[in-house]
């Protein structure tokens, strides 16, 4: 987690980039801007406040990280001063170089370089990349001689911030740890600001393993024993409750044991190693035998790992346990499904 309790901003630069694609070019700041108290306070919200998470990522480069652009702007800042305004106008280019899809929006492009933020008890300083693309309509109330009147104003909306990098100044060989925000633009054909522009990765971590394995266990059951006709639903949904079970009982990951307490049928087992393999392959991924199992990430993916078994429009049945309390059958006289549930009272 990132503690921002002390953290300042002690350089602030803005640009203006739009689409290249619609020929809207870039308008450069001449010097850097030194706001008041009561404005600081506002941008250090505005700009900060979105980074809350465990999950991180480095920059990175198909060929060598020395040609990912943004990385060698941000050392350039982060190891001299002096240099924002140069290279930020460096950032602002690559910006737009690469705004060539017709649903990327211009916008205001701020660069700021903040002091002492607390990172797993290592204090840093960061580099702060964001954008803002939407305006939002406020109304402002001014009193007049007999009454009051009321004043629309297009402005930007501090508690959404558009687009925005963290680069922490940490582990700089290995592509910094950096934190992302892409709030606009989500859809595949649009994601520049991650793949085109920062050009990051997901950092291997044990917030990132975990993640990627829950995701891997659900992708399991919901693609590849959906056309298994010895797991039934129910069954599905049991596999699904002891995934989550056992990363939220157990600190550390290991692979062989979460095989025989999850899944435990052999026949299942090699299915899940199949599916694993072809995974990590179509992800570019090597998941480790073992890790350290992330509170964090484990409390995140339980929020949309639900047990629910559906039957034709009528019926939604959410299991969060105990399979054996769950009978299937074939009603002999309308061949209909059914489904027997026990259970020891009503609430």
């Amino acid at each position: 987690m990132i503690d921002f309790s002390n953290c300042s901003m002690h350089e602030l630069i803005v640009h203006k980039v739009g689409n290249k694609l619609r020929d809207e070019g870039i308008t450069f700041s001449k010097q850097n801007i030194d706001p008041d108290t009561s404005i600081r306070d506002l941008l250090l919200t505005y700009f900060l406040s979105p980074f809350k998470g465990s999950e991180f990522y480095n920059f990175t480069h198909p060929t060598d990280l020395k040609y990912n652009e943004v990385f060698n702007f941000s050392r350039t800042i982060l190891n001299n001063v002096n240099s924002l305004t140069q290279s930020s106008k460096d950032i602002a280019k690559h910006l737009y170089e690469v705004s060539t899809h017709p649903k990327v929006k211009g916008g205001e492009l701020y660069i700021a370089r903040f002091r002492d933020i607390l990172i797993e008890d290592e204090l840093v300083d960061g580099l702060g990349i964001f954008k803002s693309e939407t305006r939002d309509t406020y109304l402002k109330v001014e009193p007049t001689s007999q009454s009051f009147e009321f004043i629309s104003d297009k402005g930007i909306n501090l508690t959404k911030l558009d687009k925005g990098c963290l680069v922490l100044n940490t582990e700089s060989d290995k592509g910094y740890k950096v934190q992302l925000v892409n709030g606009t633009n989500k859809n595949e054909e649009a994601k520049f600001w991650l793949n085109d522009f920062l050009n990051l990765r997901p950092a291997q971590n044990d917030y990132f393993l975990t993640n990627n394995f829950l995701s891997l266990t659900k992708d399991f059951v919901k693609n590849q024993l959906m056309s298994d006709p010895t797991v039934d639903r129910a069954d599905q949904a049991d596999i699904l409750n002891k995934s989550m079970n056992f990363f939220k009982e157990n600190k550390e990951f290991d692979h062989d044991q979460f095989m025989n307490t999850v899944l435990k049928r052999p026949d299942l087992i090699d299915s899940f190693k199949q599916f694993e393999t072809q995974f990590q392959e179509e992800n570019d991924l090597e998941t480790p035998r073992s890790f350290e199992i992330s509170d964090q990430a484990v409390k995140k993916k339980s929020r949309v790992f639900k047990s629910v078994l559906k039957l034709d429009k009528n019926f939604h049945i959410y299991i969060h346990g105990n399979r054996n309390l769950i009978e299937k059958g074939v009603d002999p006289d309308s061949g209909k499904k059914f489904y027997k549930i026990y259970y020891d009272q009503e609430d």
